[in-house]
């Protein structure tokens, strides 16, 4: 057993967890942007709401109002949950599939057997959704929060694409 590569180990994943929660704060920080780029859910739509919620539309509205190309969508594990069983969705996944139900089927098993792992998945017609499922210690309460909280961020990364200093920048992180 090799010490100094085992606490050379440990102090990698510690330095990469507190990076992940840096960047994922103040992306999740309503603060950081401008109206336009943000929304919050009215009150009755939440997408924990299986009825009154509709998460398809909010996400389309977001994709819309967005400056550039939408490539990918990061969530926790209880956002993803209540997108997935939302009734809107399910239906929207179940028009996109025909009179089938396998897709929505599939949607929700990958849902349900994902509570704290990061699997990714896909909703036709809309970017992939990421699971991010870390988390960290709430010294406060002693519990374990998740990093990425109650906020979904929708990202611009066109596979291949470099930085020319045309692109439009809100957040980079250099590694």
């Amino acid at each position: 057993w090799d010490v100094k590569a085992a606490l050379a180990k440990r102090i990698e994943t510690g330095l990469a967890l507190d990076r992940e929660v840096r960047v994922w704060s103040m992306l999740a920080n309503p603060a950081n942007w401008a109206a336009g780029n943000k929304a919050t859910v009215a009150g009755g739509a939440e997408w924990n709401d299986p009825v009154n919620g509709n998460p398809i539309r909010d996400i389309m509205d977001r994709i819309e109002a967005s400056a550039q190309q939408v490539t990918g969508i990061w969530l926790q594990p209880p956002v993803a949950h209540a997108l997935i069983l939302n009734d809107n969705t399910l239906k929207y996944v179940k028009s996109m599939g025909g009179d089938s139900n396998a897709i929505s089927k599939d949607v929700v098993n990958a849902a349900a057997s994902a509570s704290n792992q990061n699997i990714d998945f896909t909703i036709p017609g809309l970017p992939p959704f990421h699971v991010v499922a870390s988390k960290v210690l709430n010294e406060t309460t002693g519990a374990l929060d998740y990093i990425l909280g109650d906020t979904v961020v929708l990202v611009s990364l066109p596979p291949g694409s470099e930085n020319t200093g045309e692109d439009i920048m809100t957040c980079k992180t250099f590694r």
